[in-house]
């Protein structure tokens, strides 16, 4: 055996074994020294935590809280096996302790594996690659430990040894690297792991921006086919926003759609914690008397509890609450980072800014009902002008209480323009309810919307549908300004959303995370909604019921009064409305 002791203490693991060995082994030291190097060796393999503490040995490590990070390393040991879910706060040592000791912990377990190490940025991916390379080149007691696993020359005996992928000594022929690293730049998808540990897949520009939320949700989506059946998916973050990639993990793990284990920790826990955060979770969202409900509101109750990281093992100061207060809230000094951040990064508990336009809590939805009174219906279109841009068509209920309800039909899809008309005209012959007046197609009077117009005329024609196409004037101000003439409305509860599905996704992906100073947002369904600004000049809201009680009564009036038998009889509100 070439391999050295190790020249490290193993807290009390190591009385495990030399109490009773030392009795019966002391004249026989090779005995003795052989029994403790197994030791250590099955210990690295099956205990996280000692393998961080007695082996990985890092100035970061050093400022460990054994209460916090020895429980996290103890979970993760005990469901090994299982796909897994870490939460936890910023600057936890959560990556330190859990993305580099398990990427490591893996290979001495079976040094054949292959293990996928994932960020939404590469080169932070390749960091941890590169931590993992100091430890395997130059950690003397892991090296001493392992040396048929780790080469001795990693740069000579290996067959790769750079900074996205290395190989560490195999047993059997092995196609993929023993540790590649992936970042949804890279575009590394041709090859199957036995492990992954994706950490911090996404961030706030990801929230921002729709189309990188959908590539996060599409390689997730993809994973299930890179890795090998019944293998390991480790994921570790902390939370951006309602409906971040981790919200739709937890939902899915509720309702049974997901094998997934979670471990979740905020950076304050206790009772009244626990309290606020019910209270969060199940209130509604506006109080009684209509008041905004905002959790920002219960920042300072949440200090009741107490932090999981007030210090590490050698008394030193690491999240204490004055240091949560000064350094993240700015209560009593400069603030650093805003509550939003606390609450989203710190608490693991999404809450939104208070400074965004159309907010969460101001939403008001519809459930088909309210269209027994008279209603215009109105319909616009936000066609597609470029590849990837999809071409979107509301149909909007006006009420006489100024109240637009969107209808559930929402059509959002890339389709090449000369299928909008077709698609245009379904809408305007769909069949309506009797209260329903079809009012007329709204479309941007533009160059190629005009050609639109033109063309739908014709068609609506053709087939004996009077509904009128109007071209709906741009204002010299930009698509954001127009957008945001919506907020006052939205605020007010004067725009009732349909409860559906679609609806749904369009709140999350356009509505609430909608930034007016940014250029690289989609926005295509806020844009058509806001083309009902021009509804005066279309038609204009219905009248009052009791309004149309007064019309109805005085027409009768008048046919009676003047004797004329050829008036014909008010059977529909349409009919009225056009007399």
């Amino acid at each position: 055996m070439n391999a050295q002791p190790p020249q490290n203490e193993l807290e009390d693991y190591t009385s495990k074994i030399t109490k009773p060995q030392y009795e019966t082994d002391i004249k026989n030291p090779a005995t003795e020294y052989e029994r403790f190097w197994n030791y250590a060796r099955e210990m690295c393999r099956t205990n996280l935590w000692l393998l961080n503490k007695c082996v990985l040995i890092t100035p970061k490590r050093d400022r460990t809280y054994r209460k916090l990070h020895k429980e996290l390393c103890d979970w993760a040991q005990q469901y090994i096996n299982k796909n897994k879910l870490i939460l936890m706060p910023r600057k936890h040592f959560k990556s330190t302790l859990f993305t580099v000791a398990r990427a490591i912990q893996y290979l001495l377990i079976d040094q054949n594996c292959s293990i996928m190490i994932g960020n939404k940025v590469h080169g932070i991916a390749m960091k941890f690659l590169d931590e993992i390379k100091q430890h395997l080149e130059s950690n003397k007691i892991l090296r001493g430990l392992f040396p048929d696993i780790i080469p001795e020359n990693p740069m000579r005996d290996s067959r790769k040894w750079t900074q996205e992928e290395i190989y560490v000594l195999t047993t059997q022929v092995q196609r993929n690297p023993s540790v590649i690293t992936y970042g949804l730049d890279s575009g590394k998808t041709g090859m199957a792991f036995e492990n992954a540990i994706l950490d911090d897949m996404i961030d706030e520009e990801t929230m921002r921006s729709k189309p990188l939320l959908e590539k996060t949700r599409e390689f997730l989506a993809m994973m299930r086919y890179l890795m090998n059946p019944g293998n390991v998916i480790d994921f570790i973050g902390t939370r951006y926003g309602f409906n971040d990639i981790y919200a739709q993990m937890k939902t899915a793990v509720k309702e049974g759609n997901m094998d997934l284990v979670i471990h979740e920790r905020r950076v304050l826990e206790g009772p009244q914690v626990e309290r606020c955060i019910e209270e969060l979770e199940g209130k509604e969202k506006t109080s009684e008397d209509g008041e905004e409900f905002d959790a920002l509101d219960m920042t300072e109750e949440i200090f009741k509890g107490e932090p999981i990281f007030p210090e590490n093992d050698k008394g030193d100061v690491e999240f204490s609450k004055d240091v949560l207060k000064r350094d993240y809230l700015g209560i009593g000094g400069t603030t650093k980072e805003t509550e939003v951040y606390f609450w989203n990064q710190m608490m693991n508990f999404p809450v939104e800014p208070k400074t965004q336009t159309f907010k969460r809590a101001h939403t008001k939805f519809w459930n088909g009902t309210g269209l027994n009174d008279p209603v215009f219906c109105y319909i616009f279109c936000d066609p597609s002008l470029g590849e990837g841009d999809p071409c979107v068509i509301m149909r909007i209920y006006a009420s006489h209480d100024y109240k637009l309800r969107i209808a559930p039909d929402i059509f959002r899809e890339t389709v090449p323009p000369d299928e909008i008309e077709d698609k245009l005209v379904e809408f305007a012959i769909a069949k309506q309810p009797p209260s329903v007046i079809v009012k007329g197609v709204g479309i941007e009077d533009e160059a190629f919307q005009r050609t639109l117009q033109t063309g739908l005329v014709k068609k609506l024609k053709e087939i004996k549908c009077n509904v009128p196409v109007h071209g709906v004037p741009t204002n010299k101000r930009n698509k954001s300004h127009r957008i945001l003439q919506l907020q006052p409305k939205h605020k007010r509860g004067e725009i009732l959303y349909p409860d559906c599905e679609k609806m749904l996704e369009i709140l999350e992906d356009e509505v609430y995370r909608w930034r007016i100073d940014n250029k690289n947002q989609l926005d295509d369904c806020l844009d058509c909604l806001s083309q009902t600004r021009y509804i005066p000049q279309m038609g204009g809201y219905p009248p009052r019921p009791e309004e149309m009680k007064k019309w109805r009564q005085a027409w009768y009036e008048r046919r009676k009064r003047e004797k004329i038998n050829d008036m014909p009889e008010l059977n529909s509100v349409e009919e009225m409305m056009r007399l």
